[in-house]
């Protein structure tokens, strides 16, 4: 029992000690994150012309992330399979205009392919 509560202490050491350095990491760095989960525009299937930024996905459902294309998950007996879309419509602030900026998707189903303004 000694030797549990020990380990459970020097996890705990150890884990508080990585939130510390990673929080002082993005402020060494003048890293700001930002959440963009909310807003998404989803539908199923291939659309034609859809990475264009002129293309009207006003039809489309309303989503936030994370998001699964097979809710409900199981239509006659299967999920569904086959090409969906998510598209987001965002400006990035001026005040990042010389600054790198990078978009991290946590996860993707399969295969993934990523435009921004139409590229």
């Amino acid at each position: 029992m000694f030797q549990v509560i020990n380990n459970r202490a020097l996890f705990m050491t150890m884990a508080a000690m990585v939130i510390f350095i990673a929080h002082n990491a993005d402020a060494a760095n003048n890293r700001v994150t930002m959440n963009i989960n909310a807003g998404w525009k989803f539908t199923k299937g291939d659309v034609s012309g859809a990475e264009a930024t002129a293309f009207n996905d006003a039809a489309w459902s309303s989503v936030g992330l994370p998001h699964s294309a097979s809710i409900p998950f199981f239509i006659n007996d299967s999920a569904y399979v086959g090409w969906v879309w998510y598209r987001k419509h965002f400006t990035v602030d001026a005040q990042y205009s010389a600054r790198k900026v990078f978009i991290d998707f946590e996860a993707a189903f399969q295969h993934a392919w990523v435009y921004i303004n139409g590229q």
